[in-house]
């Protein structure tokens, strides 16, 4: 089994039998999710307060604006949080290259690739800081869009290192 514990990233290693390496990729994003709704109601009674204060005093029009403010910040947290869905997993076997990858609105998608055949490069031209890609026989796959330059690099070498060698096995 393949430790990748070093990529900041939730990037981790499972064991599932047959199976040279499984990864499974997703924004640190998620992470920080429960802070942040702890905050957002926060700030939420914090607007509320204030709002209520300002229309003790005749100032009506404050309270609407910080309900503004308040909605705003929801807005954000959803998008935040639909981002967090989106996940890629990544299977090599002996024979097959399998790339299964949830979209921000929980669609999933199901890639198969053979390893005699595969190639993994880095994006390039207008792709460039948009991941890798997984090519093999005129269809391709992109996978960790959202890594950083550092990151990427560990996981081509290690997705390449991994594809080489069950190639070599399978033959």
């Amino acid at each position: 089994m393949i430790s990748v514990a070093t990529l900041d990233h939730d990037i981790s290693a499972l064991a599932v039998p047959d199976s040279l390496l499984d990864l499974r990729l997703a924004p640190d994003v998620a992470d920080r999710l429960p802070f942040v709704r702890r905050f957002l109601i926060f700030f939420g009674v914090v607007c509320l307060l204030v709002g209520g204060v300002f229309m003790s005093l005749g100032a009506q029009p404050v309270l609407g604006f910080m309900g503004i403010e308040a909605v705003l910040l929801y807005a954000v947290y959803i998008y935040c949080a639909r981002n967090a869905r989106q996940a890629e997993r990544i299977t090599v076997s002996d024979r097959y290259i399998i790339v299964r990858t949830t979209d921000r609105l929980g669609r999933q998608s199901l890639t198969r690739f053979d390893t005699q055949w595969t190639s993994v490069k880095p994006a390039q031209g207008n792709d460039a800081g948009g991941g890798l890609i997984i090519s093999s026989k005129g269809r391709a796959r992109r996978i960790g869009a959202f890594l950083d330059s550092g990151e990427r690099q560990k996981l081509l070498e290690l997705v390449d290192d991994v594809v080489r060698g069950a190639a070599r096995a399978s033959t």
